[in-house]
């Protein structure tokens, strides 16, 4: 009965009648779009790019998955909160785009145990708050029936 209460409550719905994207949803979606948030940031100060790139990214091999993990997030980040304009056939297919974003939860934390290898497990802050934080919005993203009832087929 409270699960129906959750997904029935009409402040998660918008005036399309689409269902709002979660708070957490997106700021899980910004955290797996953190290299392309970077690499923005490279291009934007074109002298210091490089240097910003090779400081926060020393391995290519991480800002490279790190790009093409973030992307699929970025398009559902960005295709949430126009469902209403989807042409007929991405309406049927929606509610199978969910599973992009544990993946690349779970490719996210693959790349992050990767970097903590290459150091050999020296701790660092940075490192460990990033797992600790990709940790818990993998837990989210699996749990969370909002998150879910965000893919569910559209009419």
């Amino acid at each position: 009965m409270e699960s129906s209460m959750l997904l029935e409550n009409p402040d998660h719905f918008d005036k399309h009648g689409n269902r709002k994207a979660p708070v957490l949803y997106l700021l899980v979606s910004v955290f797996l779009a953190r290299a392309w948030w970077v690499f923005i940031l490279a291009g934007a100060s074109r002298q210091q790019g490089e240097s910003i790139l090779s400081l926060l990214y020393p391995d290519k091999y991480a800002l490279y998955t790190g790009l093409v993990t973030g992307l699929p997030a970025i398009c559902m980040m960005l295709m949430t909160g126009s469902q209403h304009r989807f042409p007929s056939w991405l309406k049927n297919k929606w509610q199978h785009f969910w599973w992009c974003l544990p993946v690349s939860c779970v490719v996210d934390l693959a790349i992050q145990v990767r970097h903590m290898n290459v150091l050999h497990w020296q701790f660092q802050w940075s490192a460990a708050v990033t797992l600790l934080v990709g940790v818990w919005m993998t837990f989210y993203i699996f749990k969370s029936r909002r998150v879910r009832s965000l893919f569910c087929a559209l009419d």
